[in-house]
């Protein structure tokens, strides 16, 4: 459930990054009727150090149209939804993203981005079940922005 901010609160967090716990560090407005919401832990934390997440209009799409298949793939958060990062290739980069989904629909209409630290960014295998951790967590959790008055 989205907090007074449209933001999901931060403890949905910390069943998958543990401590110390993230917390909602800002929030506005974005492109095209859309919200982002941006978490940072309070201390440092081996995982990472930012984690912002956009949502699209309920009637935008963002990422790639179509079926998304092979590694990044996310069939079950959406058609098209799918993780990103340099693995299995080029391990190396922080950034991991993920595109997909509001719960109950097929396009792809949220972006998550986690700037990993630690021995998270030569770890494919520990990033994508993150990243799958991630992307359920806001999928079941939807940004909700709030109504202007």
């Amino acid at each position: 459930m989205a907090g007074s901010t449209g933001c999901p609160d931060s403890d949905v967090l910390e069943s998958v990054l543990g401590g110390p716990a993230f917390e909602l560090a800002s929030h506005q407005a974005w492109r095209d009727g859309g919200w982002h919401c941006r978490y940072e832990p309070a201390a440092r934390h081996p995982l990472g150090f930012r984690l912002d997440v956009f949502a699209r209009a309920k009637d935008a799409t963002m990422g790639k149209p179509g079926v998304a298949s092979g590694y990044g793939a996310l069939p079950e958060f959406g058609q098209a939804a799918a993780f990103h990062t340099s693995c299995p290739d080029d391990p190396g980069t922080g950034r991991l993203s993920a595109h997909f989904a509001r719960g109950g629909g097929q396009a792809n209409t949220q972006e998550i981005v986690f700037e990993s630290a630690g021995d998270l960014v030569n770890d494919c295998s520990r990033q994508l079940s993150l990243m799958k951790a991630l992307v359920k967590v806001f999928h079941e959790h939807q940004i909700d922005p709030p109504i202007a008055g």
